[in-house]
């Protein structure tokens, strides 16, 4: 048995303003054609990489809130014990 294959492209033309606003989805396709697979791969697992690296980043940033909230928690419990401490004295 024997396969054949036929490929087919359809190319669009496209307008001078619809390239200009699509310039980057373009090039960024352009840029990615003209890649290895070993160069794809290693593209793709950098943004991975870069994706883990930014989540852990939004996850230090929201401990460092939580934080500062249970700081200004605890603080305006000891302000409310000044103030019944105050109102108790009266």
């Amino acid at each position: 048995m024997e396969w054949q294959a036929d490929e087919q492209y359809v190319l669009a033309a496209i307008s001078k303003d619809e390239a200009t606003e699509a310039f980057d989805q373009l090039w960024e396709q352009a840029v990615r054609d003209g890649m290895t697979l070993d160069e794809r791969v290693d593209e793709t697992e950098q943004s991975a990489s870069d994706s883990g690296d930014a989540i852990a980043e939004l996850g230090d940033l929201v401990a460092e809130q939580q934080s500062a909230i249970e700081d200004q928690e605890a603080a305006l419990a000891e302000l409310g014990d000044l103030v019944a401490t105050i109102k108790g004295g009266e």
